[in-house]
């Protein structure tokens, strides 16, 4: 089942993630929460990042370490490649 994005109220408050960005692979997803500069409601972060992983920007490594994974400029490069359209 694909999430829908979450509401405006929660991206404005995470910023699509900038935080995770900065601090990729350092930190648990409660560690993560614990470390946000702005403090917010566990189940608000949970969803935020639910989110980040069912888009694919973020993964958690084998030791459950949130990292960003999202490369726009790779995905904007092969966006444009005409030999990997769907017919």
């Amino acid at each position: 089942m694909k999430q829908e994005a979450p509401p405006s109220k929660i991206r404005k408050n995470f910023r699509e993630g900038w935080f995770t960005q900065a601090h990729s692979g350092e930190y648990r997803r409660r560690a993560l929460w614990e470390n946000l500069p702005k403090k917010m409601m566990y189940q608000t972060f949970k969803t935020i990042i639910d989110y980040l992983e069912e888009s694919g920007k973020i993964a958690a490594d084998i030791e459950k370490k949130i990292c960003w994974i999202h490369n726009p400029d790779l995905v904007r490069k092969y966006a444009l490649r005409e030999d990997l359209r769907v017919r």
